[in-house]
């Protein structure tokens, strides 16, 4: 078979299950509609399975990264298309060798690129991190696409060349480049709970934003601040639980008569600054701290603004709102600025399969009980 055959096939099986193509696309989702069973266990030195017997079937290596498991999970339903073998045994050779020996192997792979990086959604992902044909491309414009698209690193760099948007000389040079790096590079030394997350960066964000984020991921957010008028980000007061640092209160205004009157006592109230202290079972506070001036301002040039670094952990799967406020601590109730950061938590391939499996298993016991009725 031809690699444009692959190709199309993928395509074909994206068009039939209804799949919308701008958007990441979910190999375990795909091969569930395709009336396929799915199973997830440890392997060892396997990555993947495919059984066509019965009514067939796909495991997956669960302690694989979540990247390489979608990779394995598309290129096994590309078996399951494009080939006859009762069964397929995949190792890291298959699924990652840059030109396996098998045919067929060839195949999967090429399907597999097609199947999770169709061009509705490869094209616009280049052009959002400004990789055009013909021109230089860095590893962090290459890094940032990858994870908006949910495959790893390497499978974008293979993809970008196969569709000539990166020449084949920019390959060597871009594989030669560490995604640990990369990510701290782009994060300012931030590094992922796990270090086979993303980094999801959210630059001079608005007043609300949504972030998308998998288990170890790490949010970072940059917030251009002014301290030289007394304003800072920090997180919205809870009074039920907010942790809050004390600041003593400014003395009195100045009166020549009693200012030195051993007897004037200096207020000892303490009023309560708010700081970004955001923990939670989805999310925990990684970094708060004042990292650079935007545009290589020198951070001690009086009066100019920094970039205050915000960075939370992506700790268990669930929904997380982030309330932040640029204000001043002795008036708390004055904001120069407001966010809200809207985040969703993913949990591995494994956790999200349990999710669906007992998300369908609750629908279908309701319409029994509603049919009963």
């Amino acid at each position: 078979m031809t690699r444009l055959a692959a190709a199309q096939a993928a395509g074909d099986v994206l068009n039939a299950l209804g799949v919308d193509q701008s958007r990441p696309i979910d190999p375990f989702e795909a091969i569930e509609n395709s009336g396929l069973e799915l199973r997830f266990q440890p392997l060892e030195d396997l990555l993947g399975v495919m059984l066509r017997t019965g009514p067939g079937g796909v495991l997956i290596n669960s302690e694989r990264p979540a990247s390489l498991q979608r990779y394995t999970a598309a290129h096994e339903l590309g078996h399951w298309h494009l080939h006859r073998a009762d069964l397929r045994l995949e190792t890291d050779e298959t699924i990652t060798a840059y030109q396996p020996h098998d045919g067929r192997e060839l195949d999967a792979q090429t399907f597999a690129a097609h199947f999770l990086m169709p061009l509705e959604l490869l094209y616009p992902t280049a052009r959002r991190y400004g990789i055009r044909r013909g021109e230089t491309v860095r590893p962090a414009q290459v890094y940032q696409a990858a994870r908006d698209m949910h495959v790893s690193y390497e499978a974008a760099v293979r993809q970008l060349v196969n569709t000539r948007l990166v020449s084949r000389d920019a390959r060597v040079e871009l594989l030669k480049a560490r995604p640990l790096r990369i990510k701290q590079e782009l994060a300012d030394g931030v590094t992922p709970p796990d270090t086979r997350g993303d980094v999801w960066l959210v630059d001079h964000p608005g007043q609300q934003t949504s972030v998308e984020a998998f288990v170890g991921d790490a949010i970072v957010l940059r917030l251009a601040e002014h301290p030289s008028s007394g304003f800072r980000w920090c997180t919205d007061p809870d009074p039920a639980s907010a942790t809050v640092r004390q600041l003593r209160r400014p003395p009195a205004d100045f009166d020549r008569g009693r200012a030195f009157d051993e007897t004037t006592a200096v207020p000892a109230e303490v009023i309560p600054m708010p700081v970004a202290n955001v923990t939670s079972e989805v999310v925990t506070l990684l970094r708060d701290e004042v990292v650079r001036a935007p545009c290589e301002v020198d951070v001690t040039t009086v009066g100019a603004p920094v970039t205050r670094l915000v960075a939370y952990g992506a700790a268990a799967p669930g929904r997380e709102s982030i309330h932040l406020s640029e204000t001043r601590p002795f008036q708390p109730t004055e904001r120069a600025a407001s966010l809200e950061v809207s985040a969703l938590v993913r949990g591995a391939p494994a956790s999200e399969f349990r999710r669906r499996y007992i998300q369908r298993f609750l629908l279908e016991e309701a319409a029994a009980r509603q049919n009963d009725e």
